[in-house]
């Protein structure tokens, strides 16, 4: 089967679905208002005092102009992933609810065919969310007066990065979705995950253990690290400490890319012993 006839597919499912666009609005809002709430928030700031604006620029330099924006914006976005996290959630558990994939494949598609769609998905979702952080890191780059697009293409791999991260991340959600089947089970498991268990194993070995780093090859931790923060956000004051969290940047993704596909071979391998129930 086509990927184009997966896809329609997956359309027929979701066009009457209002829930999935009502949680879709939300996200589409979500993603540019967190942009504009911290554009608006440092104008606003930079506004109020002429010492305070040389200050700022002095501190960390043009934030929101290019070419430094398309690595503010992707940084910042990256904290948002678990809101479209719940739409994956809501799309595979809806799938068991409703008998959906029985269905589906006793209509003749594969199990393996089954699962494509819902990986398709997600890249379809991963490319609209990055799609709409390009668009209002432009919008909100070119409405700056002092922003030079001339740098318009400087930084553009951070996008990539953020693109990276949301597919991963969702992938997870995705997981958890289809292991435990009850949309509130998975998204409480999901969040419970997303906030705690590996945050507290990172404080811990940093600040009690001190063995080492072996938490950045944690899945999350993993590929958070595919996009550090900007130097400015960066609470390192020694300029090569920074430059060695640049220099991990391919290995985390290497990381985080073994993660994702060992994730979904599981997920191939999990659907093809189980039962349709």
């Amino acid at each position: 089967m086509k990927i184009t006839n997966l896809l329609y597919t997956e359309w027929l499912k979701l066009r009457r679905y209002w829930a999935f666009w009502l949680v879709l609005a939300l996200v589409l809002i979500a993603y540019p208002g967190i942009a504009y709430l911290f554009y608006t928030g440092y104008e606003d700031v930079r506004e109020s005092n002429q010492q305070v604006d040389a200050v700022l620029k002095l501190a960390i330099g043009s934030p929101f102009d290019f070419p430094e924006i398309w690595h503010t914006l992707a940084y910042i976005s990256s904290f948002l992933v678990f809101i479209p996290s719940v739409l994956v959630i809501m799309l595979i558990t809806n799938e068991y609810q409703y008998r959906t994939q029985r269905q589906n494949i006793l209509d003749g598609w594969s199990r393996d065919q089954f699962l494509w769609s819902k990986l398709l998905g997600i890249a379809a979702l991963t490319l609209l969310l990055t799609s709409v952080i390009i668009l209002v890191t432009l919008v909100i780059g070119w409405a700056n007066p002092d922003s030079a697009t001339a740098g318009l293409h400087v930084n553009l791999q951070y996008m990539g990065l953020f693109a990276l991260i949301t597919f991963n991340q969702l992938s997870i959600a995705f997981l958890i979705g289809f292991l435990l089947k009850r949309a509130l089970l998975a998204l409480g498991l999901f969040l419970f995950y997303y906030l705690i268990p590996e945050n507290v194993l990172i404080q811990l070995s940093s600040w009690r253990w001190k063995t080492g780093n072996w938490y950045h090859y944690l899945p999350m931790e993993a590929s958070d690290r595919m996009l550090p923060p900007p130097p400015y956000l960066a609470k390192i004051s020694d300029s090569t400490d920074y430059q060695s969290l640049v220099d991990a940047i391919p290995k985390h993704i290497l990381v985080s890319a073994a993660y994702t596909c060992l994730l979904w071979l599981f997920c191939f391998w999990w659907l093809r012993r189980k039962d349709l129930t």
